[in-house]
């Protein structure tokens, strides 16, 4: 049964739309970066479902359109979610003027005095890039600070539409920080560079601070320079930003740690990981536009991955999530029971029966696929598909597409194919 469902499942992918990356960065293989593993809220996943999780949060979408002030037949310029998240932690200062964030509601827009629709100035009148927000970060702060603090508006039910849209750009921008800071901080411009300088400040730099612990005279510049570095990376590990630092193989799979994390602790004589050698290659590559140094990089940390025995599986596990991600069963699914929908509004109109057995067979179709997304997930996460709302809503809407199926087989006049179709 697995592999009928993995068989099927490949096909929906075969069709679908390839995820390469585009424009300037089409030589770099993000593809094999998106299957890198991290770790985020307590989830294992790839690179690639967080940046698509984290879109879907900040722009509603899993793709980015970078242009959005284009119609569709102008042919917008639209990134996937993994070059967008290489670019927004290893070339932020780009990422800050891509318009990601959408902002709904229109007075948060007028609050904000962001520009409304205008194709001329490049305006689509809701998305805006961090550095459009950035001016206005007080205000959302302190509307969010109100907010919270109104005892009235505890209950979310209690907010009306503007808070929900304050809340909601917030919190965009604070997971967007985040993964600025992820790989290092974000005004790092060279992190191989500025690894070997952290690494040669630490010797005078520990030696000071033990003197002046002891009260001898001690190399204040030295002592200042290892805690400039400290402060830098103190600052990351603070914002909570993803771990993406692996566990050696004398610890367990829960033991990913955060950049900032093991930088600190190597001050402390601590051995640095090889991993952040590896993110700080990738870093530097992908800054200057090294797709060759890049891509050496990213296999060499995938073999990194592979020869440790406590990171091995979540290395696989990430490569069978973005495959999940590519096949998108739930989402690719949806065309075939709005065409079913349609087809079965138009029986009742003619009572054509062709109308009606093309739209239960696309709904079978349907079934199937939606079926095997449900037992591909169940098998790639080790549980059963109702641990979270998302979930059992799919796993719901699976149970009653199989009621409706009954309903069709019992009456035949396309009641049960409809409300069918709707349900999904």
């Amino acid at each position: 049964m697995n592999r009928f469902c993995y068989l099927l499942l490949t096909l929906v992918t075969l069709a679908s739309r390839p995820n390469a990356a585009s424009g300037p960065n089409a030589q770099f293989d993000l593809e094999s970066f998106a299957r890198l593993p991290v770790v985020f809220n307590g989830r294992h996943q790839p690179v690639d479902s967080l940046a698509a999780n984290s879109l879907v949060q900040i722009r509603e979408r899993r793709k980015a359109n970078l242009e959005p002030w284009k119609d569709w037949n102008e042919k917008p310029r639209v990134i996937n979610a993994s070059e967008w998240l290489a670019t927004v932690a290893m070339r932020p200062e780009e990422a800050d003027a891509w318009p990601v964030f959408r902002i709904n509601h229109p007075d948060l827009i007028s609050l904000l005095k962001l520009p409304h629709a205008d194709k001329t100035q490049r305006q689509d009148g809701k998305h805006y890039s961090w550095n459009q927000l950035e001016p206005g970060f007080k205000e959302i702060e302190d509307q969010a600070k109100r907010i919270l603090e109104d005892k009235k508006k505890k209950d979310a039910s209690q907010r009306n539409a503007f808070d929900h849209a304050v809340l909601q750009l917030r919190n965009a921008l604070t997971l967007y920080l985040r993964l600025k800071n992820s790989v290092h901080p974000q005004d790092t411009t060279n992190f191989v560079t500025e690894l070997a300088e952290f690494e040669a400040a630490i010797p005078a730099g520990v030696a000071a601070a033990r003197d002046q612990q002891s009260g001898r005279a001690y190399n204040t510049n030295a002592l200042e320079r290892l805690l400039r570095f400290a402060s830098r990376y103190d600052v990351t590990q603070q914002m909570q930003t993803p771990l993406v630092i692996p566990p050696p193989p004398s610890k367990t799979s829960e033991d990913w740690s955060r950049i900032g994390e093991v930088l600190l602790s190597h001050i402390r004589d601590e051995p640095l990981p090889e991993a952040v050698g590896s993110w700080a290659a990738m870093s530097a590559a992908f800054r200057n536009g090294q797709a060759a140094d890049f891509n050496a990089a990213v296999v060499g940390y995938r073999q990194q991955l592979a020869r440790n025995p406590v990171v091995a599986p979540d290395l696989a596990k990430a490569s069978r999530e973005v495959l999940f991600n590519r096949m998108a069963p739930f989402y690719n699914t949806i065309p075939l029971y709005v065409v079913a929908f349609l087809l079965s509004c138009f029986y009742w109109f003619n009572f054509a029966e062709w109308a009606r057995k093309t739209a239960l067979w696309l709904i079978m179709v349907a079934f199937v696929i939606h079926t095997a997304g449900l037992i591909f997930r169940m098998t790639l996460e080790g549980r059963p598909p109702v641990t979270n709302l998302h979930s059992s809503s799919i796993f719901i809407g699976r149970g009653a597409v199989g009621l409706r199926l009954i309903l069709e087989e019992l009456l035949r006049h396309a009641i049960g194919l409809v409300v069918w179709s709707t349900l999904r």
